[in-house]
């Protein structure tokens, strides 16, 4: 059975994405309207600005345009939050305390009109217990401090539309029916996100920053290239003041293997990673002056002229 606090929590969180996406809603028809007037108002005056007027003019559309973008993007995560706020939760107790505090962790962070944290981003510091501890003794590291303490309680949690479908207590972070039914969803021509049921081990390969190159080897889908992804989203979270999407690509085996795993990183609030094949970032590299024949038609040529080989 489901606590009432649960469903009084669900509905407080819920209240607030709403009230923050109408805010948004109207940032947006608002920057909207001023980089429309500005706009004009440069075309009908153009003749009479000087150069360095013109400049400043280009400046503030390219802020404005800027800004825009940011709340656009923000609204996209509230929309998704709305249909599923979040996805687990936790209660611990710091070291010195007696009383637990309790965590809700979703795709994406999201904070009330008071300050206060309702869902921690799945990549935030506090949220690596979820993953890494069963209950008992556990700490997490944030601000080049360590908070030890103890985790006495940790729920998967299901929403759907903005419903309650369960909570599921458990000592470990994702038990069987969960992972059944993560998994039949994932049954599509897509990757989808596996943020809802990150194993230990996954975990650890995500957030390892000691690493400077890291292999991840394992069987057929085993999830390398998911964690592969979600290692890449959990990077430019850490790192966003220094890290851009456009700063790293893909290099997949095919164009087909490039558009499965395109929606992950748009699913976790990131942008678009650029993918390249193999074939694609050789015929970059190479000058124009090389003739180059790529895989797929050096195959296709061999098969159809088998003697050739």
């Amino acid at each position: 059975m489901i606590e009432q606090r649960e469903y009084d929590y669900l509905q407080q969180t819920l209240h607030s994405l709403q009230q923050t996406r109408k805010h948004l809603c109207a940032t947006i028809e608002h920057k909207n309207a001023s980089f429309n007037d500005l706009q004009k108002y440069v075309v009908d005056f153009h003749a009479e600005l000087d150069k360095f007027e013109i400049y400043d003019y280009q400046q503030s559309l390219r802020m404005i345009d800027k800004q825009g973008v940011a709340n656009v993007l923000a609204k996209q995560q509230i929309d998704r939050l709305l249909d599923s706020p979040y996805f687990g939760g936790f209660d611990f107790i710091y070291e010195d305390e007696t009383e637990a505090e309790r965590f809700y962790i979703g795709r994406f962070g999201h904070e009330g009109e008071n300050g206060q944290t309702l869902i921690y981003d799945w990549r935030a510091p506090i949220c690596h217990m979820y993953y890494e501890f069963e209950i008992g003794a556990a700490y997490y590291e944030a601000m080049q401090q360590r908070f030890d303490g103890e985790l006495i309680g940790k729920r998967q949690i299901k929403i759907e539309h903005g419903e309650l479908q369960y909570v599921l207590n458990s000592s470990l972070t994702i038990q069987d029916e969960a992972l059944q039914q993560v998994l039949h969803a994932n049954g599509s021509d897509k990757m989808k996100t596996i943020v809802t049921s990150i194993q230990k081990e996954q975990n650890q390969i995500v957030r390892d920053d000691t690493a400077h190159t890291l292999i991840i080897q394992g069987v057929a889908g085993s999830g390398k290239t998911a964690v592969a992804l979600h290692r890449i989203a959990y990077y430019l979270y850490k790192y966003r003041d220094t890290l851009r999407a456009e700063r790293i690509f893909i290099l997949s085996p095919n164009k087909v293997f490039g558009h499965y795993i395109s929606n992950v990183l748009p699913e976790l609030g990131e942008e678009p990673i650029r993918s390249f094949t193999l074939d694609e970032l050789t015929e970059r590299l190479l000058p124009n002056a090389v003739t180059y024949t790529s895989f797929e038609e050096e195959t296709a040529f061999i098969l159809e002229n088998p003697q050739s080989a």
